[in-house]
């Protein structure tokens, strides 16, 4: 697969990602695709190691996601977030 095709299928991977579509978000996922970052693959943890449960609350999360891209098909994301931001939302962390 050319640079080109590769470039696009990162772009149409992260217009699913942005509208919510997880759905067609993984259809651009490789076989055997990793994500790293918080919560990825499973739920946040704690410095203890516990989890924290789910809210059900909205919240807004700022942040980054890098993409490698091979053959058209996404193959590893890492992804940097705000945490800080994002538990103070729903009460779990105390504003600094």
């Amino acid at each position: 697969m050319s640079e080109q095709e590769n470039i696009k299928a990162g772009h149409a991977f992260f217009e699913a990602w942005n509208a919510g579509d997880l759905s067609k978000a993984d259809l651009y996922n490789a076989a055997d695709f990793v994500a790293d970052g918080p919560g990825a693959p499973g739920p946040l943890r704690t410095l203890s190691g516990g989890t924290i449960p789910p809210t059900g609350k909205t919240a807004t999360l700022v942040g980054s996601t890098t993409a490698q891209v091979k053959n058209g098909k996404v193959t590893h994301t890492w992804s940097f977030w705000d945490l800080a931001s994002l538990l103070g939302q729903p009460g779990l962390l105390l504003p600094m």
